[in-house]
């Protein structure tokens, strides 16, 4: 018993005194355990996560402002309950926002949701480098308001299984709707505090809900729940049914030894006659049927800008673990850069695939094949 005792507080020590490197590092692991564990957005799973963390960070924040009270300053143990309250608190929001930021990652080219995509990071990472951040109490309501927003998101089209601007508005709502109950119970434990920020802590609501919503029909937010899993342009694909199921098997010219980066070569060798296919599995919740366009692009040397070739739409049901497959071809092409833009209805960026035509013939001993 006292070697473990002894064990635990060597660990404690050294953990104190290596601080600005264990803490950045157990951020990091925890962040890598998220990866790995947050699968799907609908699966019952990752929506404990995500609820179990909402609750907490909230009742942290709810503690914090209890203990606010002028009868509780005197409580010998309020600055010790404070101290967890704290913790819990952070350590949720580093939780939350590294849980959103996967799952936002994963939906969107990073090019078009960039700004998201990095917000969502620095929040997480704020929860460890900036917690002084974090003193102030309307920096609390609205970035747990912000988490309440995102986690909508999520939840509403799956529930409703719709996607689309009708449910990011009822997210909209919901989150609001929820933030005003908090707001209305951090007031009754504490209406002196919440009265003195009242016009902060609402119109950091309001302009995080007016601010999302401007991202979205703007087209920078992710088209959360979708979420692109696999992208590739082959040579040739071959649809082959069995009692085993629907597989594909495509065709492509591998990279030379040296190219340890890319396995499969992004200049494709094409003869006048033949097509050039791209592959994408995209993933949607379960129930939710939708439709995503394959736009062909090439870039235009006179102008320097992509311009439209042909726009092929392929409709999607959700529920399949690795994503909806599905493949477009064309055979209209001509030397150059090109690129295939995977957009929603509302030409929402899911992902881009960008390759270079060059006429020629594909090194039959290149080829190579995946089964899909």
């Amino acid at each position: 018993m006292n070697a473990i005792l002894e064990t635990r507080e060597k660990v404690k020590t050294f953990i104190k005194e290596n601080k600005r490197f264990t803490m950045p590092l157990i951020l990091l692991g925890g962040f890598v355990v998220d990866w790995f564990t947050l699968n799907r957005i609908d699966q019952v799973f990752d929506n404990i996560i995500f609820i179990v963390h909402l609750v907490l960070s909230g009742l942290a924040i709810v503690f914090l402002h209890a203990t606010d009270y002028e009868y509780l300053q005197e409580h010998p143990k309020r600055e010790k309950f404070r101290t967890w309250a704290w913790g819990v608190m952070l350590f949720s929001f580093g939780a939350l926002y590294s849980g959103f930021f996967i799952f936002y990652l994963r939906s969107a080219s990073f090019v078009t949701s960039w700004i998201i995509i990095i917000s969502l990071l620095a929040i997480m990472l704020s929860t460890e480098w900036k917690k002084d951040f974090y003193s102030h109490r309307t920096v609390q309501v609205a970035v747990y308001y912000l988490a309440l927003l995102c986690y909508s998101i999520f939840v509403v089209p799956i529930l409703t299984n719709k996607i689309g601007a009708g449910m990011f508005i009822i997210s909209s709502i919901l989150s609001l709707a929820v933030g005003g109950l908090f707001v209305y119970l951090l007031w009754f434990l504490d209406e002196e505090g919440v009265a003195i920020r009242r016009s902060g802590i609402l119109s950091s609501m309001i302009g995080i809900v007016v601010l999302m919503n401007f991202l979205y029909f703007m087209n920078i937010i992710p088209p959360i729940p979708l979420s692109m899993q696999y992208k590739a342009t082959y040579l040739s694909i071959d649809r082959e049914e069995s009692s085993a199921g629907l597989s594909y098997t495509a065709a492509y010219e591998k990279t030379p030894w040296y190219n340890f980066v890319q396995k499969r070569n992004h200049i494709i060798y094409w003869e006048p006659g033949r097509s050039v296919y791209t592959f994408a599995s995209v993933f949607a919740p379960t129930n939710i049927r939708t439709q995503i366009r394959h736009c062909w692009e090439y870039f235009d040397d006179t102008t320097r800008t992509w311009e439209s070739a042909t726009c092929i739409p392929i409709t999607i049901v959700g529920g399949r673990d690795g994503g909806y497959r599905g493949f477009s071809q064309k055979s209209n092409l001509w030397e150059g850069k090109w690129r295939v833009r995977f957009l929603t209805k509302r030409d929402q960026v899911l992902g881009v695939q960008r390759f270079r035509i060059v006429e020629g013939q594909a090194d039959a001993n290149n080829i190579r094949f995946d089964t899909l």
